[in-house]
């Protein structure tokens, strides 16, 4: 009996000081966290860019369409701007009418037969003069060459093609073709007419085609300044 009353009685545990166990919650596995995450991203609205694509939707129709053709005033400016690009890589110059007036004249003095058209080109007309008496008793045809800018660049004299390498006289040819260049350059310069030219061609090859032609002229030009 004094074992019993010796010991003390238990004190009742309060409940509000007992501990409380952490609940278990059972954590999903990694393919369970998966399936969530594409379930909510799957119940979400795609978000887009709708220019990026309207753009694509586009170039897809250009490529399964091919280019669209310009209508109405569209079509007009595309044409318009085509005919200028071309006017201006094709573009043709016209011989002036000074040019004309003074080709007629010498065609006029000399007859057509001695002064006629052998070629149209894009920027000047080849003549061929033909030159009576020229070295030999038989005629001899010369090339004249006038640019559609002439007066501004003047006339160029060549030798036929068949006729240059069978020439007797050829280097008396060349002095000739040479000297009348240099002298229609001058001629032009001072505002002498293309009849004026072949004129002195006509009359003063035998000059021309001498080989210290040059000299002569330029001395011949310091005399007329001394005595003026």
């Amino acid at each position: 009996m004094e074992n019993k009353a010796s010991q003390k009685p238990k004190k009742a545990k309060d409940p509000s000081t007992r501990r409380r166990k952490p609940r278990r919650t059972n954590k999903p596995n990694q393919g369970q966290t998966n399936q969530v995450n594409q379930t909510e991203t799957s119940d979400k609205p795609l978000v887009t860019n709708r220019r990026t694509n309207s753009r694509h939707a586009q170039d897809a129709d250009r490529k399964i369409a091919g280019p669209s053709k310009a209508v109405g005033k569209d079509k007009l400016t595309d044409i318009q701007e085509k005919g200028k690009a071309f006017s201006k890589n094709g573009k043709t110059a016209r011989m002036s009418k000074e040019a004309k007036d003074e080709i007629r004249r010498v065609q006029h003095v000399l007859g057509e037969q001695n002064f006629k058209v052998f070629k149209k080109s894009k920027n000047s007309t080849t003549y061929g003069l033909v030159m009576p008496h020229f070295f030999t008793s038989e005629h001899y045809t010369l090339v004249a060459t006038i640019p559609f800018t002439y007066p501004q660049q003047p006339v160029k004299l060549d030798p036929k093609d068949n006729q240059g390498k069978e020439v007797t006289y050829a280097q008396e040819l060349v002095n000739l073709v040479n000297n009348f260049n240099s002298k229609a350059h001058e001629m032009s310069s001072r505002k002498q007419h293309l009849l004026s030219q072949f004129n002195y061609l006509l009359t003063q090859w035998p000059i021309l085609s001498s080989p210290n032609y040059r000299q002569k002229d330029r001395l011949y030009k310091e005399f007329l300044t001394e005595c003026n």
